[in-house]
């Protein structure tokens, strides 16, 4: 493996993160509990797949299903083994101990490939286990090459499970690429990395939602390598019961012209914590960049907590566009008094609210589900 990190013992010296994120906050990820199951088994049993998944596989040209098999469906994208440990390491880069396990432990690796001017469209479903699992998948799309990726992010079973998944994903010049993914992690631990590389006139757009676990770590990071490219990111995040989730929307302006807009919203209820951070960073040749990032967080219940935290790191003195806003905002006893008198309960009221925070994203109306369906109310 890269960096010679093979024994367990010697990733054990490795921290999960280098520096602290805030003079007030150690962690804005919940790391204790991925500490308490880090030495989980690797998983035998995986969790069923949700019945409304056969609606997707009917929509998809291709289909992947990682879970206890692997179940395929390639028409126009060609599917490989990852060729090593060390492989999937030096794509998705050493950042902590997080990255390192998935490394080590990795259940399953994929590479897929959509050839130079191919359309498909793609669904990647990874089941979570009872114990641990870690999947990996890279994706080389084409030149000019068209791709509508569903990509699903389901927990697994038990209150000792913990999953890593890895998506790694390199965009070809003037490719087109939307990805729509749903994140339900139940009680599951997950750490999840989704890294894309743009080249040359390449967009990206990605509409995301989040329902946290008892520990979820979200890292979404957009490279916009070549001049031209794009990226969109619409994000909702959802933490309730207890659950704490931590997610990161990165856009790294390395192109010039490149452009970035990164907005998303989220909310907390019960005694769960939420942390919605996004952030832009323009570097030195990235000149006349655009960039936009846009977070706010709404909090629901007395003993909930939810942070938003925009940044812009600029390293050009040419910049077309760049600015950020953000807001942590908890609701009043007079709102929801005036709520009542048009005839809504609190509950009611406050479900309303997290339907119009899940809805932002988009993801549910497109797979045709209701957040019960997710929530399990």
């Amino acid at each position: 493996m890269a960096g010679a990190v093979n024994a367990y013992k010697d990733i054990e010296e490795i921290p999960f993160q280098e520096i602290a994120d805030s003079p007030t906050l150690k962690y804005y990820t919940n790391w204790k509990v991925f500490q308490q199951r880090l030495k989980a088994p690797d998983s035998r049993e995986y969790a069923v797949e949700p019945s409304w998944v056969a609606r997707l596989k009917e929509k998809a040209t291709d289909y992947l299903i990682l879970g206890k098999d692997v179940q395929w469906n390639a028409n126009k994208v060609r599917p490989s083994a990852i060729a090593s440990n060390e492989a999937v390491l030096a794509e998705v880069g050493a950042t902590g101990k997080m990255d390192y396990i998935h490394a080590q432990r990795l259940t399953k690796g994929i590479r897929l490939t959509l050839p130079d001017g191919e359309e498909s469209t793609l669904l990647i479903v990874s089941l979570g286990g009872d114990g641990y699992t870690g999947h990996h998948v890279s994706l080389d799309v084409g030149k000019d090459a068209v791709l509508e990726l569903v990509l699903l992010d389901l927990g697994g079973i038990g209150d000792a499970s913990l999953k890593t998944l890895t998506l790694s994903a390199r965009l070809g010049e003037k490719a087109h690429v939307r990805v729509t993914s749903l994140s339900s992690h139940g009680e599951t631990a997950v750490y999840t990395r989704r890294i894309y590389k743009l080249t040359s006139n390449a967009e990206l757009e990605v509409r995301s939602l989040y329902i946290g676990g008892p520990s979820t770590r979200v890292n979404e990071d957009a490279y916009l390598e070549g001049p031209g490219s794009s990226v969109t990111v619409q994000a909702s995040t959802l933490s309730t019961g207890s659950s704490w989730i931590d997610v990161l929307l990165n856009a790294i302006h390395e192109g010039e012209r490149s452009r970035s807009l990164v907005t998303a919203r989220g909310a907390s209820l019960d005694s769960a914590f939420l942390s919605l951070r996004g952030i832009a960073i323009v570097k030195e040749k990235a000149e006349w960049a655009r960039s936009h990032v846009d977070v706010h967080s709404l909090i629901l219940s007395e003993n909930a907590r939810a942070n938003a935290s925009p940044m812009l790191e600029i390293h050009t003195g040419n910049v077309e566009e760049a600015y950020h806003s953000a807001s942590v905002h908890s609701i009043e006893e007079s709102e929801l008094f005036y709520l009542a008198t048009r005839g809504l309960s609190r509950n009611d009221a406050i479900r309303l609210l997290l339907d119009g925070v899940a809805g932002y994203s988009g993801v549910l109306e497109l797979f045709g589900l209701g957040l019960e369906d997710l929530l399990g109310q």
